[in-house]
């Protein structure tokens, strides 16, 4: 990921915030994501990666619009339970491959 660059939203900027996410994670979830989705409602990929904050397991989905030389990183929020399986269910998630 050295050759991109990563920009961070003022939206994802403030969700960080609001949900008192460490400010790296994004990042974390994006690089070294279990698995890859184009969403079909907002035409945006989709990073899903699972963590441990504060001792609690979490899964965060990272929205990013990717271009050449750039991840503009949009928002993040941890996922619901079944959330991501209603999604792909509803082929509204489509799993993709991807390299970072």
């Amino acid at each position: 990921m050295d050759w991109v660059k990563i920009e961070y939203s003022e939206h994802l900027i403030f969700r960080l915030r609001v949900r008192e996410i460490p400010h790296d994670l994004p990042e974390r979830v994006l690089e070294g994501a279990d698995e890859y989705f184009y969403d079909t409602e907002t035409a945006l990929f989709i990073a899903v990666k699972d963590f441990i904050i504060s001792g609690e397991s979490r899964t965060f989905a990272i929205a990013f619009i990717r271009s050449i030389d750039t991840i503009k990183l949009v928002t993040i929020h941890p996922l619901k339970h079944n959330q991501k399986i209603n999604r792909i269910n509803s082929k509204r998630w489509l799993k993709i491959k991807m390299t970072i």
